[in-house]
């Protein structure tokens, strides 16, 4: 509640989250000559939230995890008005371009589907919150069992989706990924943000809700739908493979390179100032104990 109570994080985040990344995506579908639903993939995904993987990698990179599950939260209520927007904003072009018609209709009454259980999370949250952790824990293994189902059978009905895709495609993948943890960071950093809040942020802006941008495309998209599925695809495969790899790495620099460092009960911390008590030598205690039987 003090990230709510004291929004100012959570409004630069989300500020980074839903107008300087989708820029950004803009940009680089420009810069890479993405055409038709290959570049409305990447638009959908770029205008999606963050998701409860941020949480996660927040927590295993020493973030700050309230204000990742505040922003997650805040970010999914919020993407009800913003991803439309951002889609008719930056969309537009696809449609005079490429002949794309995006139903704009329709992305908002699946983005209400998708967005009704946060609410009800929410509520559980409020009423009971000694019940939330548990299902926030059964919650969050069913959203990636559902996630890898639903991968899975994306490639039994469509077997050739990564057939004929631009080779641009998989570089703009990996840009945009950089891209929005370096936005996100600077960002924050320019609006003096802490150091964990910075990193935060980061993760925030760069891990995007991919399970939602699927849902989307697959319930407002019906022709060329596999065209649309590639670049989501793609980013969370490299996103997934960024984060642990960036994980593993940071946690074995804290446990074997970092000595300074020492382990709080729950969290790594930076060492506290350690003030040594002054021990007398030998002749100022000889000095100090003849002082006393002189008087």
């Amino acid at each position: 509640m003090h990230h709510l109570s004291r929004p100012w994080s959570v409004l630069t985040g989300l500020f980074s989250q839903f107008f300087l990344l989708p820029a950004t995506s803009f940009v680089l579908m420009k810069t890479f000559n993405l055409q038709g639903y290959f570049a409305l993939g990447m638009l959908i995904l770029s205008c999606s939230p963050s998701g409860t993987t941020s949480n996660i990698f927040t927590y295993y990179l020493d973030g700050d995890v309230p204000l990742s599950i505040s922003m997650t939260v805040c970010s999914t209520v919020v993407a009800m008005v913003m991803m439309p927007f951002n889609m008719w904003l930056y969309g537009r072009t696809l449609e005079t371009s490429s002949g794309i018609n995006i139903p704009y209709v329709k992305m908002v009454r699946s983005l209400a589907y998708i967005t009704a259980p946060v609410g009800m999370g929410m509520l559980i949250f409020y009423k009971f919150p000694k019940v939330a952790p548990y299902i926030t824990k059964l919650g969050s293994m069913a959203a990636f069992a559902m996630i890898g189902v639903s991968q899975v059978m994306i490639f039994i009905i469509f077997p050739n989706i990564f057939v004929a895709v631009p080779s641009q495609l998989f570089v703009a993948v990996s840009v945009l990924l950089i891209a929005g943890l370096l936005v996100g960071y600077l960002f924050a950093m320019v609006t003096k943000r802490s150091n964990k809040a910075c990193r935060t942020i980061s993760i925030e802006s760069g891990i995007q809700n991919v399970g939602m941008a699927i849902t989307v495309i697959t319930l407002t998209i019906d022709k060329f739908q596999e065209q649309a599925l590639v670049f989501p695809l793609c980013y969370s495969y490299y996103m997934l493979f960024m984060c642990v790899s960036s994980c593993i790495s940071y946690n074995l620099y804290m446990k074997f390179c970092a000595a300074k460092y020492v382990i709080d009960d729950e969290k790594k911390v930076p060492p506290r100032i350690a003030v040594d008590a002054w021990v007398p030598s030998s002749n100022n205690a000889d000095l100090t104990t003849t002082s006393i039987q002189s008087r």
